[in-house]
């Protein structure tokens, strides 16, 4: 008998057997008991750094692991005392920020949701996830880059009293928001006078429990909430996967590039961080002089995070101006890490290592920088982790053999969207059939190599279909990023009357330069890439538009071209 699927939540415990069947890591512990270990093993080491307030001298904000295990536990007295108990969810707000930290770690304590919220979402979706998680407590700061991320949660709680309590985190000297209360209440030190380490013993959260729910980043519109347990999230299993290949020990110390309020950030920093006892540096206000200053200043041995910012970093003047002689690993994901920029990793001495992964499933695919070769690093996403199975479906909907091209399906122990069940039936179509609650169909397409490794070709939704014959930008974007007077380029299909669709090149020039369609195409055939390939347009941009998680808007590119093609007359 066909067992009923209910795609509210997906999760069965018979995933766990069939997760250690395929290696899986097996562990009990929540992020407090790992805060724990190393609050006892390297006490006065410095945890945690951030630029809150500031980047100059004196500025920047440092918490030893033994203070950070303290303030941790006075927010879980004082969250405890303000009534939040098991499954209560807590929506953050924030940037990269030591408090940030401090909410996952202390929530994880008392059994309850951490909602991660981006502060570069707008007001329309700011509030559109407050609807979807209803949380009993946010977090905040007073405002983002002219969002006024505090006035909105204020006004969202007005028709919606379920929202208890708004904290506000401030820098010294600013006001504190109308309607919230100042988050220094949440590490209020009088509540030890009430609560006491025998009360920690009394908390014992279930480790296979709902626990965070990541937001997906998306493009467009209000982000979904993958629903997560710390055990069965995809996120620490990785962590655990990628720190390994990564070779994260308690010496490293780890820049954050992009957002913690998302899976990578997640995956990357946070997670690896609390599991080796690395120390974390949070650049808040990312800038390429500080990113470069703070590598040389904090003895940074490993760059983690999203390459967009980091490719900033990189092409820009301040790059070979500090010392980064320490610095021996780039770990990133989200997004492909462009050739070019790889390669100048690799002549410094420093291995880039990346990894491929969906919010839902996490990262099922990785590097290995004590094993994987130069092409392996730099040319694929690497090989599948243990406790997952990735395999490749072709169009007639069946698995395709080695050095084919497949849509990309992921299977790892996995519940649900969060309160969208038409999205979760949609990404785990054959849930019923295949058991386990089914493979997750990415819409990515891929190629295994002979030595295991997966190299993402693009989305199936990013093709361009010219004449019947098919482009994936992601093979011409990274030959094209390797022209000395390219920094970004990002291609995307453009409406044609006659062929459907060809391709439009947008690009972001070198400083200084100011490359034209010819000089691409020439680059293109001087490497013998079949010409159907070639972008037949080419657009000129400041810089690239970027998602809250650090993801190219490539639908917003393409109603741009779109835009100017109808205005142009070129489409009929």
């Amino acid at each position: 008998m066909r067992k009923k699927v209910n795609w509210e939540n997906l999760w069965d415990q018979s995933m766990i057997k069939r997760a250690r069947e395929l290696g899986g890591a097996e562990f009990d512990w929540v992020l407090w008991d790992l805060a724990r270990k190393n609050a006892r093993a390297y006490r006065r080491r410095e945890a945690i750094v951030d630029t809150f307030v500031g980047t100059a001298a004196g500025k920047v904000r440092r918490k030893t692991w033994e203070e950070f295990f303290k303030d941790v536990n006075l927010m879980v007295f004082n969250l405890h005392d303000l009534g939040v108990r098991n499954r209560d969810i807590i929506l953050t707000q924030v940037p990269n920020i030591i408090e940030n930290v401090y909410a996952r770690v202390a929530v994880s304590k008392l059994g309850a949701i951490v909602v991660p919220g981006q502060v570069e979402l707008g007001e329309a979706e700011t509030k559109g996830l407050l609807e979807l998680a209803q949380p009993k407590i946010t977090i905040v700061v007073p405002s983002y880059h002219g969002r006024d991320i505090a006035r909105w949660h204020v006004e969202y709680q007005r028709d919606h009293p379920s929202l208890e309590y708004i904290f506000a985190v401030t820098r010294p000297g600013e006001e504190l928001p109308e309607g919230t209360e100042p988050f220094s209440e949440l590490i209020n030190p009088a509540m030890r006078d009430k609560y006491g380490d025998e009360d920690l013993d009394r908390m014992r959260p279930d480790p296979f429990d709902l626990y965070e729910f990541i937001p997906t980043g998306g493009t467009t519109g209000v982000p979904k909430l993958c629903m997560h347990s710390t055990y069965t999230m995809a996120q620490m299993h990785t962590a655990v996967n990628y720190g390994a290949r990564g070779g994260i020990n308690h010496y490293d110390s780890l820049l954050c590039f992009g957002p913690l309020n998302g899976g990578t950030g997640t995956v990357a920093a946070v997670h690896p961080c609390l599991i080796w006892g690395a120390k974390l540096v949070l650049l808040t206000e990312f800038s390429e002089v500080d990113a470069c200053r703070l590598t040389e200043e904090e003895k940074v041995t490993m760059w983690v995070g999203i390459p967009a910012a980091m490719v900033k970093a990189v092409k820009s003047p301040y790059f070979g101006k500090y010392d980064m002689s320490l610095l021996r690993v780039v770990l990133y994901s989200g997004m492909p890490m462009p050739v070019d920029v790889a390669e100048q990793f690799w002549e410094m001495g420093v291995k880039p290592c990346g990894q491929y992964g969906t919010s839902i499933s996490g990262a099922c695919v990785g590097g290995n920088v004590i094993t994987d070769t130069k092409e392996e690093l730099l040319y694929t996403s690497g090989k599948v982790y243990q406790g997952w199975d990735v395999k490749l479906i072709g169009p007639d909907g069946n698995e395709v053999p080695q050095g084919e091209y497949g849509e990309i399906a992921i299977w790892h122990p996995h519940f649900s969207y969060y309160r969208t069940p038409d999205l979760t039936r949609e990404s785990f179509p054959k849930a019923e059939e295949e058991g386990y609650g089914g493979y997750e169909y990415t819409g990515d397409i891929g190629v295994f190599d002979e030595r295991g490794n997966l190299k993402i070709v693009g989305r199936s939704k990013d093709m361009i279909l010219r004449g019947g014959q098919n482009i994936f930008p992601k093979e011409i974007e990274d030959i094209l990023v390797n022209h000395p007077m390219v920094q970004q380029i990002v291609i995307v299909a453009m409406p044609d009357p006659v062929l459907g669709e060809k391709a439009c090149a947008f690009v972001v020039p070198a400083p200084g330069e100011k490359p034209t369609l010819e000089d691409l195409t020439s680059y293109l055939e001087d490497r013998k890439v079949t010409k159907f390939k070639w972008p037949e347009r080419l657009e000129l941009i400041d810089e690239l538009p970027l998602s809250s998680g650090g993801k190219v808007k490539r639908n917003e590119l393409k109603e741009l071209i779109a835009k100017k093609l109808k205005k142009e007359g070129k489409l009929g």
